[in-house]
């Protein structure tokens, strides 16, 4: 499974209701399907106002393996 998420020198963006972003860490990030989510690209945008530096586009890979406890 792939999913993304932006990122920038000072953390990853986790969308907040009131149409910003906070800047976080990866277990907090915002994450999506689609790399041209209408909501990406939104978060992305408002970003860009702010002069965030260095901001990215994340590709995560998550794979699922069971192990014992």
């Amino acid at each position: 499974m792939r999913l993304y998420a932006l990122k920038s020198d000072k953390g990853y963006l986790k969308d907040n209701k009131n149409g910003g972003y906070q800047l976080v860490t990866l277990n907090k990030a915002s994450v999506f399907a689609r790399y041209d989510s209408e909501k990406l690209n939104q978060l992305k945008e408002q970003a860009e106002k702010d002069n965030l530096s260095n901001l990215r586009l994340s590709e995560l890979k998550i794979t699922e393996k069971e192990v014992e406890f």
